[in-house]
């Protein structure tokens, strides 16, 4: 076979595995199980249309807050402020235009462009970075903008709520790692680095810092307020948690009602007398 010969073969080989990429690649998203909480807050239905379905404004706002939610929930400081602030303007909006759910905004029913959708999605993804659940930004995020008129399909909707914030019980999630350790991974659930008397994953449950033995600065060690029922993330040496009338801070069991201060009692002075 001549070098030319030679050359377009291995041009049309490598165009072949080239095209069995994009032909596998997306079989392998489809493949791929949703995030539980899709289904847990209701941002899906039992049978969503076919994900080359256009998207409306409302699906994106619907599935953003969903999203938002989820990030509050699991994040230590939840989706952020501009995310939040983000969600609220809308439920503003709607109010303040009298719509309802069964008198919805007729802009909802319009359909997004992939610009839009990337919008949204670069705040998303952004918030990932910023709590290592990813450690760089999408490349689809990167690329040119000159499909960024084109519309939106619900395939790709999905794409950029993608993200799981969980771990299998017992275990500490890679972003959670990750973003108290310095970047590593591998760290062991029963540890209590801190010595707060809260092991990392009560501490991952609780949504406070592993490496600092009082998250809230109230004097208080985080294990010791989990363990009482205290919040760990809020100066609580004020309150009263079990109303007894005695704040938490002077209380020997701020969650217990019938034990409160420890008391001592003299059956007898110190000279020896009687109580008059």
């Amino acid at each position: 076979m001549t070098p030319q010969g030679n050359q377009s073969a291995f041009v049309r080989k490598r165009m072949m595995l080239a095209m069995l990429g994009l032909v596998v690649f997306p079989l392998l998203l489809l493949q791929a199980a949703p995030p539980t909480w899709w289904s847990q807050r209701g941002a899906t239905i039992a049978t969503p249309p076919d994900d080359f379905a256009a998207v409306n404004q409302g699906q994106l706002k619907h599935f953003t807050r969903k999203a938002v939610d989820e990030m509050n929930a699991r994040l230590p400081d939840g989706s952020g402020t501009d995310l939040n602030a983000l969600v609220q303007t809308w439920a503003t909006q709607y109010q303040t235009g009298g719509y309802t759910p069964a008198n919805p905004n007729p802009a909802d029913f319009h359909a997004i462009t992939i610009g839009q959708l990337k919008w949204i999605a670069q705040k998303i993804q952004n918030h990932l970075v910023a709590v290592q659940h990813i450690t760089t930004m999408p490349p689809w995020l990167q690329g040119p903008a000159t499909t960024d008129t084109q519309v939106a399909n619900l395939g790709q909707l999905k794409a950029v709520f993608a993200f799981d914030l969980t771990a299998p019980e017992g275990q500490l999630p890679l972003w959670w790692q990750r973003l108290y350790f310095n970047g590593q991974t591998g760290i062991d659930p029963e540890d209590d680095p801190d010595g707060d008397g809260a092991s990392n994953y009560q501490e991952f449950l609780a949504k406070t810092n592993p490496t600092s033995n009082d998250s809230d600065g109230d004097g208080m060690l985080d294990g010791y307020e989990i363990a009482n029922g205290l919040n760990p993330l809020v100066d609580d040496t004020l309150f009263d948690r079990d109303n007894d009338f005695i704040p938490n801070r002077e209380d020997a069991r701020p969650n217990d009602i019938a034990t409160g201060r420890l008391s001592v009692s003299i059956s007898t002075p110190f000279n020896g007398g009687t109580y008059p």
